[in-house]
């Protein structure tokens, strides 16, 4: 039996072994302009217990398709990035119950859950499959439809809402107006501040308090430091001696006295500082991202399990900056930061989740042989990896603002190489994996961590795992495998392919059909 919860604090229940599952489905849907409007369908009729929450609810049998949903993070260049969902549920409209709904009601926007478990267990013991939002519905002469999407939509907004005024002062002048303040993350050099008050040499970072501005250049040459000041008003009423900066690192501003004749100010800063502190590592960073761009909650809102695990792997420093010009996404930025092999997504209870794409190690969260098994395909790779590469290049110490004649006599040669290139790479490569593939191909990922060492490590864990032979597999499945998220292992045992022995697989696809009592997860090994 399957549930649909997309209201309020009803809870629904827990997953019963596959063998159990019965094909009886439920569901709630919730409608909304200026009053409320529920709706309980179920594939039979059905009723809550007493003490289940809500009490007593009768459900008529009108529920015709209770989860179509699919969820891939498989691309054209592998298998990361961010990760989203579409399906549809489906309420019987034969006898015209649900005409009048569209009339005056709305329910675009309002969360959905859906829940399985068995017809004799109460709603709180079931199990989570779906979670998520309504994106539109349609009734006709038969059928009452409902588009259905993950909470991905929450991350479609820009990385930096807020704008300046352009009333002067900190607020900017009229040049400034209607333009996104700055925002600074993690480790950034050689970034171009934002003038904020030309006459008073007045240049912002971030929107908010940071950590440190490091360093501040004038054409690649560094000016002297002249201390800290805990206002704007206290940074504004000081004078700085000539060829200095001032600070003001709780509003994310710094000062400057120097002859400005053509000169590129920039600056090395460890950005916001915000909330619990500076955040320094792609994990820190991207729950640092949440917290100030998205309605998302911290923690609330997050699978913190994915969080730690991730930290613990890969708590590698990195930077970002978006200027008064930036259009980024938080989607787009969050992408960018976790690089290529990592990927965000929304699990089946709603809850933001981080990961690393990794090769299958097990234990098995499910198995899978021919007695479940009614069709399996084994596919082509993305053609990123097909051929494998057989040498990857990850960027790394991404300079903000590349500088080549505008750079003063007296900075030295290895600062100007810096400022030259934009991006510096580690590499890793195998002659093997060209001999054996003529035709493998050169990748190039990255250039958001702040060290070499961990650029390197990246490549050559990258190197060793798409070298190793692997294969897609599609599998159509009797079984219903509403227990399984993008990233779990599965044992799958067949008599075709390199199968018959048992192989695990990493899930990287899943598409789910309630209805049918069928699936299809596609999975690599």
């Amino acid at each position: 039996m399957f549930g649909v919860r997309p209201f309020g604090n009803l809870s629904f229940g827990a997953c019963p072994d596959p063998a159990d599952w019965p094909t009886v489905f439920i569901g709630a849907l919730e409608f909304t302009i200026s009053t409320e409007y529920r709706i309980y369908a179920a594939t039979e009729e059905w009723i809550t217990g007493s003490d289940d929450i809500p009490a007593d609810q009768p459900f008529s049998g009108a529920l015709a398709q209770p989860l179509q949903f699919q969820r891939s993070i498989v691309g054209s260049d592998g298998f990361s990035g961010f990760v989203q969902g579409q399906g549809e549920l489906v309420i019987s409209n034969a006898d015209g119950s649900y005409d009048f709904l569209p009339q005056f009601y709305a329910l675009d926007g309002r969360d959905q859950q859906v829940r399985m478990g068995r017809a004799d267990l109460p709603f709180r013991q079931w199990h989570v499959v779906f979670t998520g939002t309504a994106t539109d519905s349609h009734i006709d002469e038969t059928d009452f439809r409902i588009s259905l999407q993950d909470y991905g939509y929450k991350l479609d907004v820009p990385l930096q809402a807020r704008t300046y005024g352009g009333g002067g002062g900190i607020d900017g002048g009229a040049d400034l107006a209607g333009k996104r303040k700055p925002r600074c993350l993690g480790y950034v050099s050689n970034l171009t501040p934002v003038l904020v008050r030309a006459q008073a040499q007045l240049y912002q970072v971030n929107d908010g308090p940071v950590r440190a501005v490091t360093a501040v250049y004038a054409n690649g040459a560094p000016l002297g430091f002249a201390g800290d000041y805990s206002s704007a008003q206290e940074l504004l009423a000081i004078s700085i001696p000539e060829g200095r900066y001032a600070t003001c690192l709780a509003e994310g501003l710094f000062r400057i006295r120097f002859l400005l004749d053509g000169e590129v100010i920039t600056c090395d800063v460890e950005g916001d500082a915000s909330g619990s502190g500076f955040a320094g590592t792609v994990g820190q960073v991207v729950r640092r991202i949440l917290s100030l761009a998205t309605v998302i909650a911290d923690p609330d809102g997050l699978y913190l399990p994915s969080f730690a695990a991730y930290d613990a792997a890969y708590g590698r420093d990195c930077g970002y900056y978006a200027d008064q010009n930036s259009s980024a996404t938080v989607s787009e930025v969050l992408s960018l930061l976790v690089g290529f092999g990592g990927y965000i997504g929304f699990r089946r209870n709603g809850k933001l989740q981080i990961a690393r794409f990794a090769s299958p190690a097990g234990p098995p969260m499910m198995r899978f042989d021919d007695t479940h098994i009614r069709d399996i395909r084994r596919e082509k790779l993305p053609s990123g990896l097909s051929p494998p590469p057989w040498r990857w290049r990850v960027g790394y110490g991404r300079n903000w603002t590349v500088q080549d004649s505008d750079v003063a006599g007296s900075v030295p040669a290895a600062r100007r190489a810096f400022l030259k290139e934009e991006v510096r790479f580690a590499v890793a490569e195998s002659n093997g994996v060209r001999t054996n593939h003529p035709f493998a191909q050169e990748r190039e990922v990255g250039g958001y961590l702040r060290r070499e060492a961990d650029a390197l490590a990246e490549a050559q864990a990258l190197l060793a795992m798409h070298a190793a032979p692997a294969s897609l597999y599609r599998l159509s499945l009797d079984a219903q495998p509403f227990g399984l998220e993008i990233g779990d292992d599965v044992l799958v045992t067949f008599p075709r392919f390199d199968l018959a022995a048992g192989r695990l697989l990493v899930v990287v696809e899943i598409n789910e059909n309630a209805a049918e009592d069928a699936a299809e997860i596609v999975g690599y090994g």
